[in-house]
């Protein structure tokens, strides 16, 4: 809950009007929401080094975070053909940096659901019977 203390902070320092919740509920933490932020640290912080050294031996700052995130949401759907997870399915589309910049976390339902109907024969594994 590292992250959810760090943003309480800087939404208590800053006077903002904001309601930053921590949870690892993920349906308690769409409930209602504007905007998710989700954090995960796979590996530790020895592992995310790497993804901060690469770039920079190749003169890229700040690569990793661009890159981490839209890795992230292709490794949940990975996760979710693999596991039949329709719910992990519309949180790696939430997730996907550009969609999660214009959509809500229920147009994204919407359009899960649209396209989950629309490609069952062709997209059987998302599917749950």
């Amino acid at each position: 809950m590292m992250a959810a203390n760090l943003c309480r902070k800087m939404v208590t320092d800053n006077d903002l009007p904001a309601k930053v919740i921590g949870t690892t509920d993920r349906k308690e933490a769409l409930r209602g929401a504007d905007y998710v932020i989700s954090t995960i640290r796979v590996g530790g912080l020895e592992t995310f080094a790497h993804d901060i050294e690469i770039p920079l031996k190749h003169g890229v700052d700040q690569c990793a975070a661009t890159c981490r995130a839209s890795v992230s949401a292709q490794e949940m759907t990975v996760e979710a053909a693999i596991t039949g997870d329709r719910q992990l399915v519309k949180l790696a589309l939430l997730h996907d940096p550009l969609t999660s910049a214009v959509c809500t976390p229920d147009q994204v339902w919407a359009m899960c659901e649209e396209i989950s109907c629309q490609s069952r024969s062709s997209a059987s594994s998302f599917v749950s019977p």
